[in-house]
């Protein structure tokens, strides 16, 4: 007799995909834009030397990306038919304040048509009000090292949240990987502004935890019932020998990396989102043997690490809101998605509340300094073909996983060529 395969999710559990504004739509007149046409950040494409230097200039011109801002009812149509009854995306505080003091009608006006779509459609809407990218007269004077960012954030704030809590949006996410922003903007110096200066990054990080203690005030006055969280990159720091050496090695890099933002803000949160997409392994020859089209480990059992570490650490409620893997064959996506799912499953049995997975991404998008060339989506993204949406066969699968609400013999039967360890 065939062993019974049967695991289900918790009742109401939000299921869906995640994308942000500028990567799907871009944005004109933003640090990020400037940036990539600078003199500083074409040195670094055009350097052979460079990890990033595989494709041509317009692989890493953001424009208008996939055109989502135009889009957007057909792009939540599809969601809708994949199954997803929740959805994180966001606004541009670029479009929303195109100049100082300056709030654009016409793109409040949009945002308030893309929420009232989605709550037709019956989806849940994380909004995600800060992914990066700020004003181009901001970051001229000085971005978040000026001493007005607080001001500048919170107007923008008051604004989004203002025109969307009328319309029932009442789950809201601050912030995205403030450690990933400061670290290699202020610290590593790979981003804009390209600064290596470990004080003007602390700075910064204080100064970003001020705008989301403030945004999170903001929105409670506006809406006391209002959940109110952050997206936060996690990766589990695993060690491979117990030894002094190597649990110090683990207890800073979970205080550097992970913690740092998080212990300043986290009596402003009701919910912590984890963002994940791999370990840390003090023996880095270890690691393998399935990477995804980036070269990062695939190690599905890391999420289910990470979720614990964060409630360990904190105590409080968490939804996955990144988690996902570039794959452009859509070959190791299945599998990875699939073993994913199965550990997060084991962290709510073990008692973990978790009340949601966003997968990153909805569609392929514009992922930074990489460009375009990364594919994440669940749907393809034809850049040949009028921007064509394709949905990949793993998206098929995460229907059927969300219809279910988990897993079962049949579906794994179904999926099993998806699903069954990759090929090296």
């Amino acid at each position: 007799m065939k062993k019974q395969f049967k695991k289900r999710f918790p009742e109401n559990f939000d299921w869906g995909a995640a994308f942000a504004s500028y990567q799907v739509s871009g944005c004109k007149n933003t640090n990020w834009s400037d940036w990539e046409i600078s003199p500083d950040r074409l040195k670094v494409i055009m350097n052979e030397k460079s990890e990033y230097y595989r494709y041509p200039l317009d692989n890493y011109i953001c424009g208008d990306a996939c055109r989502h801002d135009k889009r957007f009812k057909s792009d939540f149509d599809l969601a809708k038919k994949l199954g997803h009854n929740a959805i994180r995306c966001g606004s541009e505080p670029a479009k929303i304040m195109p100049a100082k003091g300056v709030i654009d009608a016409h793109e409040i006006d949009r945002i308030v048509k893309m929420a009232l779509y989605l709550k037709a459609l019956d989806i849940k809407v994380y909004w995600n009000l800060w992914h990066w990218t700020i004003p181009s007269w901001w970051e001229d004077e000085g971005g978040w090292e000026s001493p007005r960012a607080i001001e500048y954030f919170t107007s923008y704030v008051t604004a989004v949240v203002k025109a969307l809590v009328p319309l029932g949006v009442t789950n809201w996410i601050t912030m995205n990987e403030t450690n990933v922003f400061a670290k290699l903007s202020y610290e590593f110096g790979l981003w804009p502004p390209q600064l290596k200066d470990v004080a003007k990054m602390e700075h910064v990080t204080a100064a970003l935890a001020e705008g989301h203690i403030a945004a999170y005030k903001i929105i409670k006055a506006m809406c006391p019932d209002a959940k109110v969280g952050v997206a936060h990159a996690f990766g589990h720091n695993e060690i491979t020998e117990d030894t002094p050496e190597q649990r110090a090695w683990k207890e800073k890099g979970d205080l550097d990396w992970s913690r740092y933002f998080i212990d300043k803000i986290t009596d402003y949160q009701d919910f912590i989102g984890i963002n994940h997409y791999m370990r840390g392994l003090y023996d880095e020859k270890k690691k393998g043997p399935i990477f995804n089209d980036l070269g990062w480990e695939m190690h599905p059992r890391a999420l289910y690490d990470t979720v614990m570490d964060v409630w360990n650490w904190y105590g409080k409620p968490i939804i996955i809101t990144e988690n996902g893997c570039a794959d452009r064959k859509d070959s190791r996506r299945g599998w990875f998605l699939w073993e994913s799912l199965l550990w997060l499953h084991k962290a709510i049995e073990d008692g973990v509340p978790v009340f949601g997975y966003l997968h990153w991404s909805l569609m392929d998008n514009f992922e930074w300094a990489y460009g375009f060339w990364p594919r994440f989506g669940l749907v393809e993204i034809d850049r040949e073909n009028n921007l064509k949406r394709r949905p990949r066969k793993s998206a098929y699968m995460y229907r059927d996983i969300i219809r279910l609400n988990g897993f079962n013999n049949e579906l794994a039967e179904k999926y099993w060529e998806a699903i069954r360890y990759p090929k090296k």
